[in-house]
């Protein structure tokens, strides 16, 4: 595969890459053996098109490296490819370099199907390999709680770009309000341009609500109000989605995770789809 020499101006690292822990043991020494011979395994860059960047899917710490030593430009590999093949990628590098912590293995399956990389967690550990149970075993050991607070909210937080206050202040939020990681990462996707209040309103309204159960027919009835009122109607093997206003649409059972990223991302005011 082609190496090129890439301006160290023209890359940004991305929300995309997996890495979110950073051992600085470990950057003090890569930082010192790029002094003495330079940048000898090329980055991993997906071109961004609609920015105009370069975004790093492997090479983060040799970037910061190449900066702090005022390096003009880094030897890359470089893919032209859509924001959800960048993404699965990114995953299969590091999951091939066993770097991952569990945290942050779960939290990007998580988030490309969220982002509908994949319909599904089971959908992307076969895409992986990855055995489904050895998957939930980690979620398991993910939900053990430190101070009210899962590891992976924890990781969500931890890898985000927000001041230190306005983590602290988000983690407090979390645990009074028992966010999952995936609202966590709602919550600071929102806070920018709502607030952390009125962020936080939006994204517990947004919650599906069970309002009906029937044991004997397995129909199920979720409601989410917000801005936009939604009902979610579950029965076997169809789910049927009423919007307010808008009416009704029927899909098969195996798409309710769809529509559930759907009412996830109502109080934003777009609704779920593909993001490039």
């Amino acid at each position: 595969m082609k190496i090129s020499l890439v301006p160290v101006s023209r890359i940004r690292k991305t929300p995309i890459n997996p890495r979110q822990v950073v051992d600085r043991e470990r950057f003090e020494a890569l930082v010192t053996s790029i002094r003495q011979v330079g940048v000898t395994q090329p980055l991993v860059l997906w071109w961004n098109g609609g920015q105009g960047l370069y975004e790093v899917l492997d090479g983060s710490r040799r970037l910061e490296a190449a900066r702090l030593l005022g390096l003009s430009e880094v030897p890359a590999i470089i893919y032209e490819v859509s924001a959800e093949e960048a993404m699965k990628i990114a995953f299969s590098i590091h999951l091939s370099q066993e770097d991952l912590t569990p945290e942050e293995l779960l939290n990007y399956i998580d988030l490309m199907v969220q982002r509908e990389v994949f319909r599904s967690v089971e959908e992307a550990c076969r895409h992986f390999g990855i055995s489904r149970s050895w998957f939930y075993e980690l979620e398991r050991a993910g939900r053990v709680r430190e101070e009210g607070l899962s590891v992976s909210v924890r990781s969500v937080v931890a890898g985000s770009d927000l001041p230190e206050d306005d983590k602290r202040r988000i983690l407090e939020l979390a645990r009074e309000n028992a966010l999952s990681s995936r609202e966590v990462r709602r919550l600071i996707d929102l806070c920018g341009s709502l607030g952390l209040d009125e962020a936080l309103v939006r994204i517990v309204a947004a919650r599906p609500r069970l309002i009906y159960s029937d044991p004997l027919t397995r129909e199920e009835v979720y409601e989410c109000v917000g801005s936009t009122a939604f009902r979610l109607r579950l029965v076997e093997g169809y789910a049927e989605l009423e919007v307010e206003g808008s009416g009704r649409l029927r899909i098969p059972r195996l798409d309710v995770p769809v529509v559930t990223n759907l009412l996830r991302f109502a109080e934003s005011g777009r609704g779920a789809r593909r993001q490039s």
